[in-house]
């Protein structure tokens, strides 16, 4: 009889039911399509890099879910409450009626599992349909060639995210039930009118702490400003934080006040319905303050770790350009064999063993290395014994110890045409410097004109020039180019072999398959280092390393996504969480304003007023909170933005292009709970008529 009585419930007031369905539904929906990742090597053909790569997104993904897990349990216990709170009145009716409370707590248990099922279902289908779109996004990223893709449904996501919402679900259905026990007739009739608790200070009290909050907040801007991210535990870090939830609790508290001293001077206050609507606002700002304030709070971080993760997946393609100019970079260290020194070659040394470069590579050139272990590139350059700014300190201290390396002009010639790359002049007594890192090449291209004093000698700084000599793991290198005769009484310290392989279009049997390309390439990349392996007896040489393009692509890739994936995860969820907060929040005032709107009707107001004055005051909610969270964000991506400037180069444009996609993203998942909330707040005017 009770899971009779529920089933009539749910399709009898289905609409407060509503946005308890959409916040599960969409919950399970994301958590099925980042948990499916895992699973996607299931459909495709991959590579065993791109698996890996998957595979660690997957493992990643699956940490982050029990974190995520809780943020989702908190959320639908708010909306649980949310819903009893809205059928308080039906609730406490049926207790009037003669019903037991336990009769009361069976209806609920049996309405919690119905609507929880239904949610769950639905959010299954939806995101095995939008799992789709997100195979077809792995496609394109790992520029996966000629996949077979198919419908997928990943059973690894299904399991996991049933499991998740299982346990929420175990713990709603316990808490139901006990409180359902303590159901009080005069509270239950109470409880639809009741809001966060307010302590009157006063109007002017009111707009005073407006102004404190101001105060306080614009102080914890400008901590960040100037600490950032580098120091995340430091003293000025942790104030700014401090500073900015207390700055932005005390806005929100004064705000209503403040908003109704400022309003009150402007003409249209009196015209139309603006008084009414004003009031309104003013009156949900004051009675949910608090939340507002929190929920501000998690847009920062929702929106920061999206626009976050997307800045540095696309800078890391600039990153990594730099260090990977080569197909292949081989380099070896010399020993102190004085004629080794002089004679040795990488390309001799591999012929000797029966590879011919020239028939098995497309080009080639063989730089030369000769380091001053005596001298460091501070000693050159004494800026770099000191932070540039609060962010280069650890890149410019270590770009600082390193030792002098010098390289020959006319190997920088040949590895520049082998890039194909123009080639900066250099006349006699002049020294070229290469370097990337982006506080420290602003300061050397001040010095260009002056002396440096290197290895013995003057010599005037010509120019400055981009690395790009070898493939590297690291960017923190400092290359400094002389004429060929300044280092001819020097002993070469290491030799770098740099190759480029032969293209599609240097062999007709490479041109029908892309992978057989790719695979006779590996081929000769892992003869060559076998080879050098076999013959490293330490007498003549010792192998360092090698290092290809496709290495640092695929690492640069991998680290590219994994990026992409979590912060998309996070902040979605985050983006999702406070939408429905704040939507419920709207809603759980819906007493107060229909006996508001009422009136209106009672004086005579149009439907369409009404309606219009609805539309405002919903917007206006959803807005305020959403514009302080964009405020936050906009402060703490600057600071993170002037990081990745010390990190990686560059990010003001990624930074950009990155806040308009995910500012869409926001938009679209705050449109779909603002449209539910009008519905059902004007629904519930229409039933009054």
């Amino acid at each position: 009889m009770m899971l009779k009585l529920a089933f009539k419930n749910i399709r009898r007031s289905f609409s407060d039911f509503w946005i308890y369905f959409l916040t599960v539904a969409m919950g399970v929906s994301i958590f099925y399509i980042f948990n499916s990742i895992k699973n996607v090597d299931q459909v495709l053909t991959l590579m065993n890099w791109q698996r890996f790569s998957l595979k660690n997104v997957g493992d990643a993904i699956s940490v982050i879910s029990f974190f995520i897990a809780g943020v989702m349990a908190f959320l639908m216990v708010y909306a649980n409450n949310f819903l009893l709170k809205r059928r308080a009145k039906e609730l406490g009716t049926y207790l009037l009626l003669g019903m037991e409370n336990r009769r009361v707590a069976q209806m609920i248990f049996f309405e919690t599992l119905l609507i929880g099922l239904c949610a769950c279902v639905a959010g299954l289908i939806f995101g095995v349909f939008i799992s789709q779109a997100m195979v077809l996004l792995i496609i394109r990223f790992f520029n996966i060639q000629n996949a077979m893709f198919h419908f997928f449904i990943s059973q690894n996501g299904i399991f996991f995210s049933i499991g998740a919402f299982v346990v929420m679900f175990i713990l709603i259905l316990i808490w139901n039930v006990i409180r359902s026990y303590r159901f009080r007739i005069i509270s239950l009739m109470r409880l639809r009118e009741k809001n966060e608790k307010l302590v009157n200070v006063g109007k002017v009290w009111e707009v005073l702490l407006f102004f404190i909050g101001l105060g306080i907040l614009s102080y914890g801007y400008y901590l960040i400003h100037r600490s950032g991210f580098m120091v995340l535990f430091g003293t000025d870090f942790s104030m700014s934080i401090l500073f900015g939830t207390i700055g932005t609790i005390l806005v929100f508290r004064g705000l209503a006040a403040a908003f109704l001293r400022m309003i009150k001077h402007f003409s249209g206050y009196y015209k139309n319905l603006n008084l009414f609507f004003i009031r309104q606002i003013a009156k949900n700002i004051r009675g949910a303050y608090f939340s507002m304030a929190i929920i501000s709070i998690l847009i920062l971080f929702g929106m920061g770790s999206l626009i976050a993760g997307t800045a540095i997946s696309n800078e890391w393609n600039h990153y990594k350009k730099s260090l990977s100019s080569f197909d292949l970079s081989i380099e070896a260290a010399l020993t102190e064999n004085e004629n080794n020194r002089k004679e040795f070659s990488l390309d001799k040394l591999l012929q000797s063993q029966g590879i011919d470069l020239k028939k098995e590579t497309k080009e080639y050139m063989e730089l030369r290395k000769y380091i001053d272990s005596d001298q460091t590139n501070m000693d050159v350059f004494p800026f770099l014994q000191e932070p540039l700014t609060k962010f280069g300190e650890s890149r410019l201290t270590r770009l600082g110890h390193m030792s002098v390396v010098m390289i020959p002009y006319s190997d920088y010639v040949s590895a520049q045409k082998l890039k194909g790359e123009n080639i900066l002049p250099l006349k006699k007594g002049e020294v070229l410097v290469l370097n990337e890192v982006e506080g420290a090449t602003k300061q050397l291209q001040e010095k260009t004109g002056q002396m440096l004093h290197l290895s013995g000698k003057e010599y005037r700084l010509a120019t400055v020039g981009p690395i790009g000599m070898q493939n590297s793991s690291e960017e923190e290198v400092l290359y400094f180019i002389l004429q060929d005769e300044e280092l001819a009484h020097r002993k070469v310290n290491r030799r770098v072999l740099n190759i480029n392989y032969l293209r599609p279009e240097d062999d007709e049997r490479f041109a029908c398959s892309p992978r057989f390309y790719e695979s006779e390439n590996l081929k000769t990349q892992e003869s060559l280092i076998e080879k050098l392996e076999k013959i490293d007896d330490g007498k003549n040489f010792n192998f360092v390393f090698s290092i290809s393009r496709q290495e640092i692509l695929q690492d640069q890739k991998g680290m590219q996504f994994m990026m992409m994936v979590i912060t998309a995860f996070i902040g979605l969820i985050f983006i999702f969480f406070t939408a429905a907060l704040l939507a419920m929040q709207q809603l759980s005032m819906q007493e107060a304003d229909l006996k508001a709107y009422g009136v209106l009707q009672t004086l005579g107001a149009s439907e369409k007023q009404i309606r219009g004055v609805l539309f405002k005051q919903i917007s206006f909610y959803f807005l305020i909170p959403l514009v302080v969270g964009i405020i936050h964000t906009f402060f703490g991506i600057h600071a993170f933005l002037e990081m990745m400037m010390g990190v990686m180069g560059s990010g003001l444009f990624s930074g950009l292009r990155a806040a308009l996609v995910m500012g869409g993203t926001v938009c679209v998942i705050y449109t779909l709970y603002f449209i539910v909330t009008y519905t059902m707040l004007r629904r519930g005017i229409e039933k009054m008529q």
